[in-house]
């Protein structure tokens, strides 16, 4: 959803090491484009929940994504405010891909799966001077 509401991965500025992940489980989250419905940032913000049993489950977002799609498909003329704000939202799409397109990955940013090894980041304080990066 991050990526969806500002057309960049998240964290493509960065390495993908040991002390991001130390930074995401200390609350590090990737931005979020304010220009969206609000329903969809509080949706996309609840996703990224530090503790993760407070995340929707996929049967909560099911009935939410269900809820979104009635509203944006009822055929009135009154359009409802957060069927304008998807609206308005959809205008954005095509200045997020130039963005998207005309933004450089980091060479160390990886969306692949891989088995990342890091000792017990969660323990590591970031201000350590032992934060140092792992070889993959």
């Amino acid at each position: 959803m991050i990526e969806l509401s500002n057309g960049i991965l998240p964290f493509s500025d960065r390495h993908h090491n040991s002390l991001l992940a130390l930074e995401i489980i200390k609350g590090l989250r990737p931005q979020i484009s304010q220009d969206l419905p609000q329903v969809y940032i509080n949706l996309a913000l609840d996703c990224c929940h530090k503790d993760p049993s407070l995340r929707p489950n996929a049967k909560q977002l099911l009935c939410i994504f269900n809820c979104w799609w009635e509203i944006l498909n009822r055929p009135d003329d009154n359009l409802s405010g957060i069927r304008k704000s998807f609206i308005a939202a959809d205008d954005l799409l095509s200045m997020l891909e130039v963005e998207k397109n005309n933004r450089e990955l980091n060479s160390g940013a990886f969306y692949t799966s891989r088995l990342l090894q890091f000792e017990d980041v969660s323990k590591r304080d970031s201000s350590s001077s032992d934060i140092s990066d792992v070889n993959y």
